[in-house]
């Protein structure tokens, strides 16, 4: 006889929909909103040993029963927000939301529980891109006796900014070919190949060295930082123009090892731009900022 698990789930959209109530935060340049809550129950039929599994493959044994509604791993209850800002800000998440307010109508608090000797862990995969949106899951608790709202939602969500300077510090001549190379911040940019065909495809070859990087290499959160900062350089300050100063479209492929990246750019013809004719290098300011939120009464599922 097979084991069996039987996993409700129910899924309460607040935004997407045309009857659906907006929930959203304003704190400019940023924009949270409060796109859905999650909930889930699980019925085990058959006796454990068991292991819960979290959507992130995380395991951890459980008991011959049904989890209590209040579990450590938020998997039984949680809010999916999402950040949003405008270019040309461009951010990163910088950990995990913090929550300082959870509260139903009933003034339960819905923060999540923490199961005696449970150790912490840093949630969510690491994010080395920067981008315009994120969506982001805030981990929540059930309390025993049921609600109809959540009378307040309110934390924060750490993010690391990073804003491009208004003119570009450096410039390499794509004419004169491979060998140069130009220091920006603590970043040097080396030209290792360029190669310019006829009907104006491209392809270049770059490293990016951060020279003054000297950490420990065996810590994987430095390791994250150095390979988040050297994806900025390639993804947020370095690009291509033509011989009129028009933005050339090109592809990039960045591989990271230690302190060094290298990418391959790749550029394909198009009616838009002309030729690449200069490889242009940005300045980059980067700065962290906890974005506040908060909702009030919003309807449980």
């Amino acid at each position: 006889m097979r084991d069996t698990l039987l996993a409700g789930c129910l899924v309460f959209c607040l935004v997407e929909g045309s009857v659906a109530q907006e929930f959203h935060s304003e704190s400019p340049p940023f924009r949270v909103t409060l796109l859905s809550l999650h909930r889930q129950r699980d019925l085990m039929l058959v006796r454990g040993p068991w292991v819960w599994v979290d959507d992130e493959g995380a395991q951890r044994p459980i008991e011959n029963r049904t989890p209590k509604s209040r579990t450590s791993g938020g998997a039984d209850f949680f809010a999916r927000l999402r950040v949003t800002t405008d270019p040309p800000t461009f951010f990163r998440q910088d950990g995990p939301p913090r929550l300082e307010e959870a509260i139903d109508d009933l003034d339960q608090t819905l923060e999540p529980f923490e199961e005696p000797g449970a150790v912490a862990k840093r949630a969510g995969a690491s994010q080395r891109s920067t981008y315009a949106t994120r969506d982001v899951r805030l981990a929540l608790s059930l309390p025993e006796q049921p609600a109809k709202t959540i009378k307040r939602l309110k934390g924060t969500i750490p993010v690391a900014l990073s804003v491009r300077s208004p003119q570009p510090v450096s410039t390499l001549d794509l004419s004169r070919g491979k060998g140069q190379s130009a220091r920006v911040g603590d970043a040097r940019v080396s030209l290792l190949d360029v190669k310019v065909e006829s009907d104006r495809s491209a392809s270049l070859k770059l490293l990016v060295k951060l020279e003054s990087e000297k950490g420990d290499e065996r810590d994987k959160e430095y390791q994250e930082r150095v390979a988040a900062r050297l994806v900025d350089v390639v993804q947020r300050q370095i690009d291509l123009v033509d011989d009129q100063t028009r933005p050339v479209v090109s592809y990039a492929t960045t591989t990271v090892r230690r302190n060094e990246a290298r990418a391959s750019l790749k550029v394909r013809p198009d009616d838009a731009f002309g030729a690449p004719d200069r490889l242009r290098i940005w300045g980059l300011t980067r700065s962290v900022k906890e974005i506040p939120f908060e909702f009030k009464n919003v309807p449980l599922p």
